[in-house]
């Protein structure tokens, strides 16, 4: 990799971590606590697809030097297990009345309304047209408060993903009923909001 993509890349993580350009190094941390909430993290790799540099699979991204691995096509996947203290896996004998549930895995998340960017047209922002449908826009825009409700998807999704641990949180897609309550087909979705959170609880069955 050449210095100057090197410096781009630097001054990319470096305004989503808020580390000074000097700090980072290859042992430099890019796991969930070096950011403000999973959709920053989102926000950067992103920014790093509009300038060229597409990272797979960046739940396995733990360092910066992780990252450089990477965009090289040298990070293993058997090297890592992403979101190994987040899953927890239930053989409950309690069971909701007149269900017959095999719980596989549970996911929570919290986010802030905050962290998503501003766009003036959510159809066609980069950012909101990869990580959600247009019936997920669709829904949103609809609601009295459409970042919240972003955030309240947004926070479903990576529920999601980490009882799954899918590839690509972008590949989830939430659909909604007839009053609006939302489900994705093998999980069972709870989101609640207040004071600018958005929180979502997810449980693969």
């Amino acid at each position: 990799m050449d210095q100057e993509k090197l410096e781009i890349i630097k001054d990319i993580v470096s305004k989503y971590t808020q580390l000074s350009v000097e700090r980072i190094d290859e042992n430099t941390h890019l796991g969930k606590s070096a950011f403000k909430g999973s959709i920053m993290i989102h926000r950067m790799y992103a920014e790093l697809e509009k300038k060229g540099v597409i990272v797979t699979k960046y739940h396995l991204i733990e360092t910066f030097g992780n990252l450089v691995k990477a965009i090289n096509g040298e990070l293993v996947d058997s090297n890592f297990t992403p979101y190994s203290n987040s899953i927890i896996h239930a053989n409950s004998s309690r069971r909701p009345k007149g269900a017959d549930l095999n719980i596989d895995g549970i996911g929570i998340d919290i986010e802030h309304v905050d962290n998503l960017p501003d766009a003036a047209d959510y159809r066609t922002d980069e950012f909101y047209s990869s990580h959600f449908s247009n019936e997920e826009i669709a829904h949103c825009i609809a609601s009295n408060d459409p970042k919240l409700s972003f955030a309240g998807l947004f926070a479903a999704k990576e529920a999601i993903f980490k009882c799954s641990i899918m590839d690509d949180l972008r590949t989830i897609r939430i659909q909604f009923d007839a009053k609006g309550k939302p489900s994705c087909e093998g999980y069972l979705i709870s989101i609640s909001h207040s004071n600018g959170f958005a929180v979502a609880n997810a449980i693969s069955i």
